[in-house]
């Protein structure tokens, strides 16, 4: 545990923390890239995607096979 007894032994310690976390990689990601590959039957209909691509099929069904 890190604590300083006025502001500048505090700043030394902040930046001392965040050269720290900077130099191990950590990060927060500011958006999210993803892909993804789904097989599914071309009889298939009515599949919905939401914002993140993500399949519903929750009103899906399957056409006839002609």
């Amino acid at each position: 545990m890190a604590s300083g007894s006025n502001e500048k032994v505090r700043d030394e310690k902040l930046a001392e923390l965040q050269r720290y976390v900077l130099s191990q990689g950590y990060f927060v990601p500011l958006e999210q890239i993803i892909q993804r590959i789904y097989l599914q039957s071309p009889r298939l209909r009515g599949v919905t995607f939401d914002g993140l691509s993500v399949p519903n099929y929750y009103d899906a069904w399957l056409a006839d096979g002609k």
